[in-house]
């Protein structure tokens, strides 16, 4: 079993609820979303420990040592602000412990731009089946406390 605590505090949405058909269809993988709720800047922090694979302004990718990847997206197209509000604080290939911090965001740059920034975390290549979590939609959830679990297929 994996579990995997949220990257910061907020509002808890299913991934269906999630404006980008790629993860609310659950294509990459099944997990779970959170809108913060303020619009101060925030340190969105590791979901679990193991190793950072992939560290883009707007997104991460922790590897576990159980082989599962866990990806973090920080809003929905803001890819588009190339970097614009994001500070990356860790480097790709880093090992990281659950609670560090990954990005500094400051979500006001995206609602400015008129994009959703509901930060979705999916367990890659995991089918929903496989995904637990006492928390449901419009639920507060605090930073590092336990968003969702992963039982092995």
């Amino acid at each position: 079993m994996l579990q995997v605590f949220s990257p910061l505090t907020g509002v808890v949405k299913p991934l269906s609820d999630v404006k980008d058909p790629v993860l609310a269809e659950e294509i990459i993988g099944a997990g779970l979303a959170v809108y913060a709720n303020e619009t101060r800047i925030h340190e969105v922090c590791a979901p679990v420990s193991g190793r950072l694979l992939k560290v883009h302004p707007h997104a991460f990718l922790i590897f576990t040592p159980i082989g599962i990847g866990i990806l973090v997206h920080l809003g929905v197209e803001t890819v588009t602000l190339k970097g614009k509000g994001f500070t990356v604080l860790c480097a790709e290939g880093d090992t990281v412990e659950l609670g560090t911090p990954i990005v500094r965001w400051d979500p006001q740059v995206a609602i400015d731009a008129g994009l959703d920034t509901t930060i979705s975390v999916v367990a890659c290549n995991v089918k929903r089946q496989q995904i637990f979590s006492d928390l449901h939609g419009h639920m507060e959830v605090a930073q590092g406390e336990e968003f969702f679990h992963v039982v092995s297929a």
